[in-house]
């Protein structure tokens, strides 16, 4: 068998931030420090990407994903609490 199979602590095993990275050699997307969460949600939006990396001074400072900037938003009441949109079905409006 060329890949055993592995138990899922050792597929779930700590990895940093830089041997993530260089396991995906596809374009980084980066964010600044001083960015909202606004403006990395459209970077991912317009990239169809999941998360981007906040850089400061040419090094790695963390990280940010859709779940961090949708619950920094909604905690800080700057999403409308109505939905609308449309779907495969026609339109729809949700309220909370």
């Amino acid at each position: 068998m060329d890949h055993p199979l592995r138990r899922p602590e050792e597929i779930l095993a700590y990895r940093s931030l830089k041997q993530i990275l260089a396991a995906k050699p596809r374009s980084l997307w980066t964010v600044g420090p001083k960015d909202n969460a606004l403006t990395a949600m459209r970077l991912m939006a317009e990239k169809n990407i999941g998360l981007v990396v906040v850089m400061e001074h040419g090094a790695i400072a963390g990280i940010l994903s859709e779940r961090d900037c949708v619950r920094r938003l909604v905690l800080a009441g700057k999403v409308s609490r109505t939905y609308s949109g449309s779907g495969h079905h026609g339109p729809r409006s949700y309220q909370n």
